[in-house]
């Protein structure tokens, strides 16, 4: 928790420094507070047809995630929204893409073929060729003490099946077991 603590620590203080008004749970009071750049008019269009509430108040209260200081999402946006506007070059120099990158977009679904909301990543690059890279952003969650039990949701293993084994992965099988 100590580099957790260190990391908010320093969001506070860059809050502080920018004079951002900041709830107790540390979530900017605007939107545009946690970003370095007015947000453009697709990334909202993107995060705004996603799950996850990163732009809206969640139906509990909560506040919009992507306020958060802690937020991964504002993370990525911060780092990606104005490179694909400006200068692909960069996406490919800082990803290593040998390619040239056509699209850079947040908040791609992926659907497994399993119920319930399929996974969405981040970010996605298409390339030229084709090519699709996807990632998916952390930022203070790696540093977060995690509950003991089953990493992932029953969903993946429908009736006991080797879903991942059975299309091929065995390893991915193994790991996730």
């Amino acid at each position: 928790m100590k580099a957790l603590n260190q990391i908010l620590e320093r969001q506070r203080a860059w809050a502080q420094a920018a004079g951002i008004e900041l709830n107790p749970a540390d979530y900017a009071a605007r939107l545009e507070d946690n970003l370095f750049r007015a947000p453009s008019p697709r990334m909202l269009e993107e995060f705004g047809r996603a799950a996850g509430n990163e732009l809206v108040h969640g139906v509990d209260g909560t506040p919009a995630k992507m306020r958060a200081l802690e937020s991964s999402s504002a993370l990525v946006v911060n780092v990606f929204d104005h490179l694909r506007k400006t200068n692909t070059a960069t996406v490919e120099a800082v990803l290593g893409i040998t390619d040239q990158v056509e699209d850079v977009a947040f908040e791609r679904a992926f659907p497994s073929g399993l119920p319930g909301t399929p996974p969405t990543l981040d970010i996605v690059v298409t390339t030229r060729s084709g090519s699709v890279w996807a990632f998916e952003s952390k930022f203070c969650e790696p540093y977060r003490s995690k509950a003991k039990g089953d990493p992932f949701a029953s969903s993946y293993f429908p009736d006991g099946k080797a879903l991942w084994a059975d299309h091929g992965l065995p390893h991915c099988q193994e790991l996730a077991l």
